[in-house]
């Protein structure tokens, strides 16, 4: 795989829109062809050499699937939109991302070495996102403010805790999360299957139609719309489990399903 780095040349003061910079859309530059490529600071429109430095080959492959684009320097949490429509081949950012990361993904890996912002993988279709550090809310949502979809397809993996408003309307894919959630957990969700490690704030599946969320270590308060059925194994000790599953929001007409899971004593 072919590696591109951008590395910031300053801590950016305003947010820099990084859509133009994907394995797609770069594939078969050459590097006078990646350094003029238009990225939107702030209100103004600059190139890529003027806000980074770039270190690549002088022309890069047609195959975006072996193309490696990373983003590095202070204040990477500023970069939106990366990774946006991308359909092909890998970004990493070695730091925070900013809001979208992942917007519209189509295919390939996006790895964040840190933290993301709001809006992580929204409108996903396919791929794989992986957080190392911890989320914001919305991930894996549906905007409010336009005419998109919830998350489709693909994989999410955020290694630490995320915020509120996790897999809002999502129809499809993956979500696992390795620690704790904030409230609203699946709100709206027809597809998929959203998986906690740790614990939920309140309502997880409110509104809930479909789909699977599995709770590891407890809820802070269910909806009322949901009907629970506790079950008990306590006869295949070590691997063992007591939990409660709830099948709703009856108040939605849903048939979604939630596993609160806790080990058995």
């Amino acid at each position: 795989m072919i590696e591109i780095i951008f590395r910031l040349l300053q801590r950016p003061r305003v947010p820099i829109d990084v859509s133009n910079i994907s394995p797609s859309i770069i594939s078969g530059y050459t590097i006078n062809e990646v350094k003029s490529i238009t990225i939107r600071y702030g209100n103004r429109v600059l190139k890529a050499e003027d806000l980074f430095e770039i270190d690549c080959y002088n022309h890069l492959p047609q195959d975006p699937k072996s193309i490696k684009i990373v983003f590095k320097g202070i204040g990477t949490e500023k970069l939106w939109f990366v990774g946006k429509d991308m359909k092909e081949g890998a970004i990493y950012v070695d730091g925070d991302v900013g809001p979208f990361a992942g917007y519209r993904m189509k295919g390939g890996y996006l790895i964040v070495r840190g933290c993301a912002r709001e809006w992580l993988g929204v409108s996903m279709e396919n791929g794989i996102i992986e957080v190392h550090g911890e989320a914001s809310s919305f991930v894996g949502a549906k905007l409010f403010f336009n005419n998109s979809t919830g998350m489709k397809g693909g994989k999410i993996i955020v290694r630490g805790n995320a915020q509120h408003y996790v897999g809002f309307c999502m129809q499809g894919g993956y979500i696992e999360i390795f620690g704790d959630v904030g409230d609203f957990l699946g709100t709206k969700m027809s597809g998929g299957t959203i998986v906690v490690h740790g614990s939920s704030g309140v309502y997880p599946g409110l509104e809930m139609t479909n789909g699977l969320i599995i709770i590891c270590k407890g809820v802070e308060d269910m909806d009322m719309g949901f009907q629970a059925l506790e079950i008990q194994d306590p006869n295949q000790k070590p691997y063992s489990y007591c939990f409660k599953a709830f099948v709703g929001d009856r108040l939605a007409n849903g048939f979604g399903l939630i596993f609160l899971l806790n080990r058995c004593k």
